[in-house]
């Protein structure tokens, strides 16, 4: 499967912490971690990943990718190395591909992420 979205540099962040549109989260949906890197903003929830690409110079533009747990199909993480500065995940999605999410130093940002995706996939 080829990548077809990538979010890089990101922290793990307070989900409160985050400026987020009206509507966007549904009725009963919980934030389990969130992540906020230079411009992006991504989410796993009880329903699903969204991730917030802010797009153009001032960031006003932006995109909302929502990924429903159910095309979820796997997920692989790397941890950071001795050179490689940040931790990789992927996430494999049905019909779409794998969306790749690099999360900076210390390796143990990655794991509200890793978490997450235990509670969604695998419970």
């Amino acid at each position: 499967m080829q990548e077809f979205k990538s979010a890089i540099g990101l922290a793990p962040v307070d989900p409160q912490s985050c400026s987020v549109r009206a509507g966007v989260f549904v009725k009963d949906e919980m934030i389990y971690c969130a992540y906020k890197g230079a411009r992006d903003l991504l989410f796993f929830t009880t329903r699903r990943i969204l991730l917030i690409d802010k797009q153009g110079i001032t960031g006003k533009k932006q995109e909302y990718l929502s990924i429903p747990i159910s095309r979820i199909q796997a997920f692989s993480y790397e941890t950071a190395g001795t050179i490689d500065l940040d931790s990789e995940i992927k996430i494999f999605i049905s019909v779409l591909g794998a969306l790749k999410i690099r999360i900076i130093r210390p390796t143990s940002n990655m794991d509200p992420a890793i978490t997450a995706l235990n509670m969604m996939l695998l419970s």
